[in-house]
């Protein structure tokens, strides 16, 4: 157990990433919840008296260490990490009862207010948020000192946001970068949430002086919350539009929210303001960041003050013992500030965290024993709806109307009192007054589309987690104000409905919600619909019997009753819709309500829109209770058309069949009894005209006829490849070249074939794929269908001899030469000889040369293939270059070791580019992985056989694949996991893990170099952490931060699996091992380097003491404000592993000397000043 919580201490390091700091500290909370005793006595766990005293003996003698000071340094560390659920658990273990880390006198509450005042004054919400928690334990530590104190800081934290407020007033543009409101108002937030350990310690304090301290604080909370929201909703409304802003202010409802380009110009307005006043001009790059702090800071002030708006009444509404009353016109005055922001504000992410605080504010009042308090969520959305009704609602268009819907639905959720009769009266009014045609209305800049603004309402609530059961009730109404939405000629109108649709739809249908919209987890039957939701068959009724295919409202009730579970899986809905004269319990007035609707629907199979007659025949398969009549009717369709027919409906009859076979497989012997002349189905798909409707025939075929032995198709298939044959020898001018669909055909034809010739006889595969390889050069359809179907045999290993293998690589590549292909094609081209040249005796010579030359050709970049194709074309080149590797007979020694340099530098230009193609990032540094896991072990094995070894290759694959290996995407790091293997390890050749891949890679690169000076001059250059001196770079980092546009959110930590703390170590232990094994032979010269290393480290050491010990010396000599500087921390670690293996070389010289160095004096002095990670 020693051990466990002794390890996990250790990788609490400055910059740890989330998986390592939140494992740690989990396992110390464990750790203290289970063993540890409160102060009052009582225990926390279930384990037997006698095993819990024997660990508490153990605990006594020091063996666990807990609340030790490194403990609570590393967990103050924790207190700065990037992740807010780190900072959390680390703050929690520190306030402890159990721990005793604020009694044990380390942590000192100035030093903590210092560091969190500077934490404060920067711009990033990050910052804020930290700063905001080291005041909160500020306070917690001065709980065992004195209230009175406890009592003034609080005061102090109050009067800090006043002060900063007067200077966001003042000049905003600088305020929000020296001196932010929006971490002041987060501080304030947390201090007042602990209740229990700040406010009842103010209130102590209060009862002592008889000074209402606690009224004091939380009027001015409240004030400085509400005059942030107002004000910052003033200033993002350009100056010309104050008037009306302020007109409207009076009442929050009435409030415009300005548009962004509005916003924008207020804001420049400001920096200009700020400009004029400092008698300065910015550049256009320090104008821009100046706008982007006022925005950050303004959205910002939204976010935090209405979470202190909220927290102000909870306080006094709560049951906590403090005694703060508010009465109901300061209630409402904190309702009116939320509606205001909720009207007046654009930005998704206020206006979101806004309506959470005012669904929790709502939750608050609405449990009041006073009723007229109660009914405040209930009177304003009353006020809201009635405003709506007189079509007074001036919001924006868009966003979504603004923060519109999310007011209603907070105030809906909110009212614990009777919130099911709100949202009746919500939806009941919004319907009802939802325009029956508002295709009249058109758009404008001031006046919302009232159609719009009820349809993102309805949206809302529809979305609403917490309404969910009660909107169920609704959903009827809900969809016949969506189908009337899409109705709209209005564009705002008919995207809301869009919305509403994609909203509402899956929620009446009973899915269950994957990543897919709609993921064939159906559980309604029609009849259940057409009971439970009677809109749509009226909304359908009214397009009567004659095809359409301009309609949006129809296409989504066709797409929403595609979506059904078909009919034929449920017997009840079998006899209600087609066997209606067997059941008694349905009457003929019900058979005739039914009879017009599936007529609707079977008349949309004669509709020109392409998309309608495919939902259309999806509909009919829905509501199919026999498939085989439907199929039969279907093909006697086919075998009586003659030139009238109508090709539409035809094609729509055929892929309702479909629909169906695939349902119910069960009919298919009962429709092919029906068909003795085989032969006719071979004249229909020859001999039919229409594109489509031979695609649809194909799929009939294959379904029907699943046995591929019959005779007649392969008479199909020879028919078939001389028509494909014949028209790719015609060219352009072949007929119907330029037929609706006929690509499509092509492509469909080609995958018939080549899925009928998998597994029969005559005319076989072979013969199928190497006709349609010289159909496929001159039709890129063609050719896609065959890269896919190869693409599957290669990796089933189908029955191809090697020889057609290798003929179909050989045309592959003369394909990828040609230039006459597709983008998308050629990738897959690339794909698929990758493949090929894995199998076993199907590379040669000559098609490992082509396939190098090609794949170096993309790899580099020499041609318009994409970055899919170039990624792919470096897996290519590494197979390529590893069978050359590995079989002198692949490859020209002469250039075997030019290519494999310029391989690496590819693989090295590929991972330098990630940061400006965050897009495509993704697939190239997955396809470096896979060629590091292909040819990078070959390829350093080759090296180190080189006479001399080649160390540019060897140095280039070891940095490759440990920057690999520190990725943050799994699968990335296990390509790179699979590349070396460790002989030592004989139980597990493979490691399974990044990390003891890390530590195989460097014992690997040690053990191939043993005795080489050139891996120590490699190594020393990596613990070189930065490229200009230590001290430089440590005053760079102690000094104050200059944010770009890009920096404000920026995260410290780098977001990499294996942090680059731990390669340091790594390095360090692996080059004194490097440097041993190089005594030996360069014994004189390793001792040179070193010594001159040690000159250059004095000179740092000393400057870096120096400046160290001005800074603490100005911060109270404490090292505390050296945390939350991860970059700094590394900086001097690995300054401190440079020392430590200078040291251990230079041992027996200064052991000689009788002396231990100038160098250890430097790095004691070092040590006094910064503790390191003990790692």
């Amino acid at each position: 157990m020693g051990g466990i919580v002794s390890q996990s201490v250790s990788h609490l390091f400055p910059g740890a990433s989330y998986q390592r700091a939140v494992t740690c500290l989990h396992i110390l909370d464990a750790v203290f919840g289970t063993f540890c005793r409160a102060p009052t006595g009582k225990r926390r766990t279930i384990h037997k008296e006698a095993d819990l005293d024997a660990f508490l003996r153990q605990e006594a003698n020091g063996r666990l260490q807990l609340g030790s000071a490194r403990m609570r340094t590393a967990l103050l560390h924790c207190l700065f990490h990037s992740v807010e659920e780190i900072r959390l658990k680390a703050f929690s273990l520190l306030t402890s009862e159990a721990s005793h880390f604020l009694e044990s006198g380390g942590v000192v509450h100035e030093e903590l207010w210092s560091l969190a005042r500077r934490h404060l004054s920067s711009p990033r919400p990050q910052d804020g948020a930290i700063g905001a928690l080291l005041v909160q334990l500020s306070l917690v530590c001065l709980k065992q000192v004195s209230d009175a104190e406890m009592t003034s800081r609080l005061l102090e934290v109050c009067d800090q946001a006043v002060t900063n407020f007067v200077a966001l007033q003042r000049d905003i543009a600088s305020s929000s970068a020296d001196c932010p409101i929006h971490g002041w108002l987060l501080t304030l937030t947390t201090c007042l949430s602990d209740v229990e350990g700040i406010l009842k310690a103010v209130e102590r304090h209060s009862s002592l002086t008889g000074v209402d301290y606690v009224g004091t604080i939380l009027n001015e909370a409240l004030s400085l919350s509400q005059s942030v929201l107002q004000y910052v909703l003033r200033i993002m409304v350009p100056r010309d539009q104050h008037n009306v802003a302020e007109e409207m202010a009076t009442q929050p409802l009435h409030r415009v929210a300005p548009s962004f380009e509005d916003t924008e110009r207020a804001f420049l307005a400001l920096v200009e303001n700020s400009q004029r006043a400092r008698r300065t001009t910015f550049t256009e790059e320090e104008r821009q960041l100046a706008i982007e702090r006022i925005t950050s800071c303004c959205w910002l002030g939204i976010k935090n003050g209405c979470l202190l708006l909220e927290q102000v009444p909870r306080i006094s509404l709560g049951a906590n013992g403090v005694s703060y009353p508010l009465d109901y016109s300061s209630l409402k005055g904190i309702m009116d500030t939320f509606v205001s922001v909720m009207t007046a504000c654009r930005h998704r992410g206020a206006i979101e965290s806004c309506a959470e605080s005012l669904r929790r504010f709502c939750q608050l009042v609405s449990s009041c024993d006073d009723a007229s308090t109660a009914e405040m969520p209930s009177a304003v959305l009353s006020e809201a709806l009635k405003h709506w009704s007189e079509k007074k609602s001036r919001s924006s268009l868009t966003r979504r109307s603004a923060g519109l819907p999310l007011l209603v639905k907070a105030l809906i959720e909110g009212d614990r009192k009777d919130a099911q009769s709100s949202l009746r009266r919500a939806v009941l009014s919004v319907t009802r007054l939802f325009p029956a045609r508002p295709g009249h209305l058109t758009p404008d800049n001031n006046l919302d589309v009232p159609a719009a603004e009820k349809l993102h309402l309805l949206c809302a609530l529809a979305g609403s987690s917490p309404l969910g059961e009660a909107m169920r009730v609704h959903h009827n109404a809900v969809f016949e104000a969506c189908l009337e939405g899409l109705d709209s000629s209005v564009w705002v109108v008919k995207n809301a409905a869009y919305q509403l649709y994609g909203t509402v739809a899956p929620r009446m249908l009973g899915q269950k919600r994957t990543r897919e919209e709609f993921a064939g987890h159906d559980t309604l039957t029609p009849m259940k619909v057409f009971t439970q939701f009677p809109c749509v068959m009226a909304a359908l009724s009214g397009f009567g019997e004659r095809p359409r295919g301009d309609s949006e409202q129809l296409f989504f009730i066709l797409d929403f009753l595609s979506r059904l579970r078909p009919a034929s899986h449920d017997q009840n809905d079998r006899t209600v819709l087609f066997d209606m004269d067997k059941c008694d319990i349905y009457t003929s007035s019900m058979r005739e309500k039914l009879e017009p609707f599936v007529a609707v629907v079977r008349t949309q199979l004669k509709s020109r829109s392409w998309k309608l007659r495919l939902l259309a025949a999806r509909c009919l398969a829905s509501l199919c209770h026999s498939p085989q009549d439907k199929v039969l009717s279907a093909l006697s369709a086919l075998a009586s058309s003659g030139e009238t027919t109508s090709y539409n409906e035809l094609q729509a009859r055929l892929r309702a069949a479909n629909v169906l076979l695939r349902v119910d497989p069960n009919c298919i012997p009962a429709v092919v009894d029906c068909f003795a002349d085989d032969a006719v189905l071979n004249w229909w798909v020859l001999a039919s005209r229409n594109c489509f409707v031979q695609m649809e025939l194909l799929d009939t075929l294959s379904l029907l006829y699943p046995d591929p032995n019959h005779a007649w198709k392969s008479d199909l298939c020879e028919a078939l490849l001389k028509k494909l044959e014949g028209f790719a020898a015609g060219g352009t001018s072949a007929p119907g070249h330029s037929t609706p669909g006929h690509k499509l055909l092509r492509k469909r034809q080609a995958a018939w074939l080549l899925s009928t010739a998998t597994h029969h006889r005559p005319p076989d595969r072979t013969t199928v794929v190497t006709s349609l390889m010289r159909v496929a050069k001159a039709e890129s359809h063609v050719m896609e269908a065959l890269l896919e179907s190869l693409g599957d045999a290669c990796r089933t290993d189908s029955m191809f001899s090697v020889g057609v293998w290798q003929q179909l690589a050989t045309e592959l590549v003369a394909y990828a030469k040609s230039g006459a292909h597709h983008r998308t094609h050629l990738a897959d081209t690339v794909e698929l000889l990758e493949s090929l040249l894995q199998k076993q005796d199907v590379p040669n010579p000559t098609l490992v040369r082509e396939c190098l030359s090609v794949s170096q050709h993309y790899a580099l970049g020499q041609s318009a293939g994409g970055t899919t194709v170039r990624a792919l074309s470096l897996a290519l080149w590494s197979r390529c270059l590893k069978l050359s590797l590995e079989n002198p007979a692949f490859g020209t020694p002469a250039t075997l070791g030019e290519s494999v340099h310029a391989w690496l530098s590819s693989l090295a230009a590929a991972l330098e580019g990630r940061p400006e193609a965050e897009t495509t990032a993704d697939i190239v540094w997955f396809q470096v992985a896979r060629s590091v896991r292909t040819t990078g072990h070959t390829a350093f094995d080759w090296a180190s056989r080189c006479d001399p070894p080649d160390h540019v290759v060897l140095q280039s694959v070891f940095d490759i694949t440990l920057q690999l290996l520190q990725d943050g995407d799994p699968r990335i790091r296990s390509e790179a996991t699979a590349a070396f293997t460790y002989e030592a390890r004989t139980l597990q050749p493979r490691p399974v893990q990044p990390n003891l891949a890390v530590r195989d890679l460097f014992k690997r690169m040690v053990q191939v170099c043993r005795g080489q000076l050139e891996v120590v001059r490699f190594l020393m250059d990596k613990l070189h952490a930065c490229d200009s001196s230590t001290h430089l770079e440590v005053e760079r980092q102690l000094g104050t931060p200059n944010f770009s546009t890009s920096g404000l959110f920026e995260q410290d930590e780098s977001e990499v699996f294996f942090e680059p703390m731990v390669t340091l170590f790594l390095f360090r232990d692996h080059l004194k091992v490097a440097a041993d094994d190089s005594k030996i032979c360069h014994g004189t010269e390793l001792e040179a380097l070193f010594s001159e290393e040690e000159s250059k480290l004095l000179g740092e050491l000393k400057e870096t003491c120096a400046i160290l010990e001005a800074f603490l010396s100005q911060s109270g000599e404490q090292e505390l404000q050296l945390y939350g500087k991860p970059k700094l921390h590394y900086v001097l670690t690995a300054l401190l592993c440079r020392v430590d293996v200078t040291a251990h070389v230079l041992k027996d010289r200064f052991e000689a000397e009788g002396t231990a160095g100038t160098l250890q004096v430097q790095r004691r002095r070092l040590m006094q000043l910064w503790t390191p990670p003990a790692l």
